[in-house]
């Protein structure tokens, strides 16, 4: 579970959101289209990274950025981890 709460201190999590909702937009879209060939597997190919984001991404991406956090902040214990991504931002950028 990530220690940061708000999406602002989340690096790695921005992108991949932004491509969910892009992947649900295409979904609903898909879903009012006749049952053909390039429609099914874009279908199977964003269903399937629907349910690998909610199950294994999202919890990943917590984790490494709980990581990274923990890296930047050192010994200093009274840092919040969110200001410290902010503050390191530009290692991932």
């Amino acid at each position: 579970m990530s220690k940061i709460r708000s999406m602002y201190f989340k690096p790695l999590q921005r992108p991949n959101f932004w491509i969910l909702v892009g992947g649900f937009i295409v979904l609903g879209w898909i879903g009012q289209k006749v049952v053909e060939t390039p429609f099914v597997e874009i279908g199977r190919a964003l269903t399937i990274y629907y349910f690998l984001y909610f199950f294994f991404l999202f919890p990943l991406f917590g984790e490494i950025e709980n990581n990274l956090a923990i890296q930047q902040m050192g010994n200093v214990d009274n840092k919040n981890p969110s200001q410290v991504l902010v503050e390191g931002v530009g290692l991932l950028y």
